[in-house]
């Protein structure tokens, strides 16, 4: 009897030691943790960054590392949110390092592996307590210091999971990296750089950190003297989801590469992304040329942007829709050399591949940094090239090995050493070339640690290209400039040729209009190619030139991979008068803005006869027709119900016609 009054007295403190020693471990409520925000998260988010460490940054300059450079793994997490065929496919080239809470979680997770056919010799584990699997999210963001070593950065994690906010640091202890704690509320999966100073990120960066105290102006601060990022393009999300991601909608797919989601016109955020996708087509890249921008098109919300690009290998999360084959054929046309692979799992439009996965910088790579020559150059004889080469293994690098590999007009690829000016500083220089030859040239280089790398990372698959002067691509446009005036007032047939020898590529002919719209006969999609000798047609209709408070300017755009086309559009004085002196109309809408029905009272007296009025949005087509309601020959009622037509948000033209007369409004249309 006694032996059992003792026993149940040793469970009973058995169990109040592990309620203590639980009380004590977690603060915050027990709830089963999503990639959103709990109620109780909320609750405690005034707590986020309770247990950060704050460091000095690293000394001398520092850089970045971009997703598409050299990698030695991917950061996975125990319990799994990525499904085994993944796993198995990441450590059949690469390292996978899973985290892990114990040794028992080790070994079960070996059993799951094998039992996979998962290449055991291919991964290794990280020991430590974690909340969550998205190791995206709060796994390690990478640096090249001043002295040329990879090192850690930790930042504040936007979510008060404690075990979470420690990761960075356990991986950096564990593999003995140095780390340095960055003052800034941020998340991975609102990040993304490009090796070379230039970063973006959603807004959610600078208002979560001013939460805790911390000013936009000082985030902006402390990126430059942590990550060494100059160039922050900090956006608002055009998703207008609850995460405010930008894995959700963007990837820089290189330097100079950015996709971006499209949808179709009648889904909710087609504006946004729309002006998305121009912003960047507007930003020049840290090589100094326009980014390419391309689109992968997720009607339903697919999660295509949601990848991770490792070591020459690109993973994009498929849904099972009749779309998923097209988006992998644009990331093969976006990254030649690449293998594209596709994996379905219990994916989310706002949580999928890239956020469950992390990849892991390479500790000892082989750095080549060059600022490539592109594009369309003047003519010269020759063209030095500049290139930074370092081993941070320090074994050292084969002199044989470090050369520019190129070849003129399409022959055959030559290889040419680099000369070593001083220290990791090379040149070299492509000489003998003629006037309008086409350049392709990389960077080779290996080093005794057996690493061998190429610049741009695909190399002659996707090499740099320039072209020495010549006759460069030049669109005809029929009119540099329009100005209507009391002598033109009517549409205007503005035209854009190709006289060069080759296509050009349209990518996009966009305008900021207000008063004026572009039509034409044909339905042009672009991007299009204009042959040689090709004509595209448009007529400019002035629908509202003016106001009486003066001129409204209006600049008609057309894009090419090379260049970008400005088209001012004018109205002069003698204009303003005519329009002032013409008839006008009485008007009355409401509600304005609007989300359904619209209501239009006219009061036409000394106008002639009624013609239409339409519905016109920004580019210039029509989208639909109002309704005559009453009318008799001084009073008209019309009727816009945007809902039979399933107008998307957005601002529209309400364009009333008469025989001899038109009248322009502006309407907003709301949700």
């Amino acid at each position: 009897m006694k032996n059992l009054l003792f026993l149940a007295i040793g469970v009973i403190l058995l169990q109040t030691q592990s309620i203590v020693k639980a009380q004590e471990k977690k603060e915050l409520p027990e709830y089963q943790y999503m990639h959103m925000l709990s109620q109780d998260e909320k609750d405690f988010k005034g707590r986020v960054g309770k247990t950060f460490t704050e460091t000095d940054p690293p000394n001398g300059k520092v850089r970045n590392i971009a997703e598409f450079e050299p990698m030695e793994g991917v950061l996975v997490r125990y319990p799994f949110g990525i499904p085994m065929t993944l796993i198995k496919a990441l450590a059949d080239k690469d390292t996978v390092i899973t985290i892990v809470a114990s040794d028992s979680e080790e070994n079960h997770v070996r059993d799951q592996y094998e039992t996979y056919n998962v290449d055991l010799s291919k991964c290794k584990f990280l020991h430590a307590e974690s909340d969550s699997y998205w190791t995206r999210d709060y796994g390690p963001l990478f640096i090249v210091d001043g002295n040329d070593e990879v090192g850690v950065v930790n930042f504040m994690y936007n979510r008060p999971r404690y075990n979470d906010d420690e990761i960075p640091i356990h991986y950096a202890d564990t593999f003995g990296l140095k780390w340095y704690g960055m003052s800034v509320v941020h998340t991975g999966g609102n990040y993304m750089t490009d090796g070379y100073g230039a970063s973006a990120s959603t807004t959610i960066v600078y208002t979560e950190s001013e939460d805790e105290g911390i000013p936009q102006d000082t985030v902006d601060k402390r990126m430059l003297d942590y990550l060494g990022i100059h160039k922050y393009h900090v956006l608002d999300d055009p998703n207008d989801t609850y995460i405010d991601h930008i894995d959700c909608w963007g990837k820089f797919l290189g330097v100079d590469k950015i996709l971006i989601r499209s949808v179709s016109e009648s889904h909710a955020q087609y504006d946004e992304l729309e002006e998305m996708a121009d912003y960047w087509k507007h930003q020049k890249s840290s090589w100094g040329t326009y980014y390419k921008v391309y689109r992968v098109y997720t009607p339903n919300d697919q999660p295509y942007t949601n990848s991770l690009i490792l070591n020459g290998r690109v993973f994009v999360p498929q849904s099972g829709y009749e779309w998923d084959d097209d988006a992998l054929d644009v990331y093969r046309n976006a990254m030649p050399g690449y293998e594209i692979l596709g994996f379905t799992g219990e994916w989310l439009s706002t949580d999928a591949l890239h956020c469950r996965t992390h990849e892991l910088a390479d500790r000892n790579m082989l750095q080549i940094l060059h600022y490539p020559i592109k594009g369309y150059q003047d003519y010269k004889s020759s063209y030095q090239l500049n290139v930074e080469v370092k081993d941070l293994s320090k074994k050292g690098l084969y002199s044989d090995s470090l050369m520019v590999v190129f070849r003129v007009n399409e022959g055959d690829w030559k290889e040419q050493l680099l000369n070593n000016n001083e220290s990791s500083s090379f040149s070299s220089e492509i000489t003998n070339v003629s006037e309008g030859d086409k350049i392709e040239y990389y960077i080779h280089a290996a080093d005794s640690s057996g690493r061998s790398e190429n610049h741009p990372y695909m190399g002659r698959f996707d090499p740099h290209i320039f072209y020495a002067g010549g006759n460069l691509p030049y669109l005809s446009l029929s009119h540099n400039e329009l100005t209507f005036s009391t002598d033109n007032t009517s549409e205007v047939e503005f035209t854009i040729g190709n006289e060069y020898s080759e296509p050009i590529e349209i990518l996009s002919i966009t305008n900021d209009f207000y008063g004026c719209t572009v039509d034409s006969e044909r339905n042009y999609e672009f991007p299009l190619a204009l042959k040689t000798d090709s004509l595209l047609a448009f007529t400019i209709n002035p629908l509202e030139t003016t106001n009486s408070k003066g001129y409204i300017t209006d600049t008609l755009k057309i894009e090419t991979v090379d260049s970008i086309y400005q088209v001012v559009i004018n109205t002069d004085e003698s204009f303003i008068q005519t329009i002032d002196q013409s008839p006008k109309i009485t008007s009355k809408i409401y509600p304005n803005p609007f989300s359904g029905k619209l209501t239009v009272h006219l009061s036409t007296a000394g106008i002639s006869h009624f013609i239409s009025a339409k519905i016109v949005s920004l580019t210039g087509a029509t989208v639909d027709y109002l309704s005559v309601v009453d009318k008799d020959e001084n009073y008209l009622e019309l009727l816009w119900d945007s809902n039979r037509s399933a107008i998307k948000q957005g601002v529209y033209f309400i364009v009333v016609e008469y025989d001899d007369y038109r009248e322009t409004f502006k309407v907003i249309k709301q949700k």
